[in-house]
């Protein structure tokens, strides 16, 4: 099931004065390599993940793209959890080479691998 990204925040809203725990985790879209998937992937669909309240962040390997989402999420200590082979087999990098889990590394984000 795919939930979008208000109907996740209406839900937040609607489980915190019930006490339920608080801890968030989003994936954030990612992009094909040429761009083909959906509308809300790139750097924007991570930090709406943040603004929705994430502790963590699934994939969200195009937050590479934006130095300031980078040091954000190094600052917060906010983990992207990433799949080198999945990202590689659905496209939204062209090779193993080209991924940006090093770039990602020696920027401080920090990361969890799959």
């Amino acid at each position: 099931m795919v939930w979008s990204h208000s109907a996740l925040a209406a839900m937040r809203s609607a489980v915190r004065p019930a006490g339920l725990p608080k801890s968030i985790v989003s994936h954030a879209t990612e992009g094909c390599a040429d761009g083909a998937r959906g509308r809300d992937s790139g750097p924007e669909s991570v930090w709406t993940a943040l603004r929705l309240g994430a502790e963590r962040i699934g994939h969200g390997i195009r937050a590479v793209d934006d130095p300031a989402l980078m040091r954000h999420l190094r600052d917060e200590n906010i983990p992207l959890e990433i799949c080198i082979s999945s990202n590689v087999a659905t496209g939204a990098v062209p090779s193993l080479s080209a991924h940006p889990v090093r770039q990602l590394y020696d920027a401080g984000v920090p990361i969890t691998l799959k």
